[in-house]
């Protein structure tokens, strides 16, 4: 990870755009992308489960995201909790070892190297597992005691 400390904006005070790098067609390629990337002087990251999924991490609505015969998306609702509490806070206790047991990946080393060589970098993630954050969008499950 980066030891510099993250960068966090306020709502509608992001320092001001410099000119982006122009893309005249949509490529595939790996190399394009690597090209763009280069001239690139802000980046953002928009990362979802997928990235974690790749340390072992079940997402939720993926193949991975029943537990003991209950959907996830079903136990992770108010109204759940209201029902059953006592099997929502085990489901989450699952998961909260689960994250903690995980390890990153070549998505997040690769997510770290850029942020590190580009200081404009910022990730945005609804993920969390905590293994990779400049910018949480939502409470980090390692920090619930």
């Amino acid at each position: 990870m980066s030891s510099s400390k993250p960068k966090f904006f306020p709502i509608g005070s992001l320092p001001p755009m410099k000119q982006m790098p122009s893309v005249s067609k949509a490529s595939t390629s790996v190399e394009d992308f690597h090209k763009v990337l280069e001239k690139s002087t802000r980046i953002m990251a928009l990362c979802g489960a997928g990235l974690s999924a790749a340390s072992g991490l079940g997402t939720f609505r993926g193949a991975g995201g029943y537990w003991r015969n209950y959907q996830a998306t079903a136990l992770a609702t108010p109204s759940a909790f209201e029902k059953d509490p006592g099997l929502v806070w085990l489901f989450y206790s699952f998961r909260r070892h689960m994250a903690l047991q995980a390890k990153p990946n070549a998505g997040h080393y690769a997510l770290t190297e850029l942020s590190k060589k580009m200081p404009d970098f910022i990730t945005m993630t609804q993920n969390v597992d905590g293994m990779y954050s400049l910018f949480v969008i939502h409470l980090e499950i390692r920090d619930i005691t």
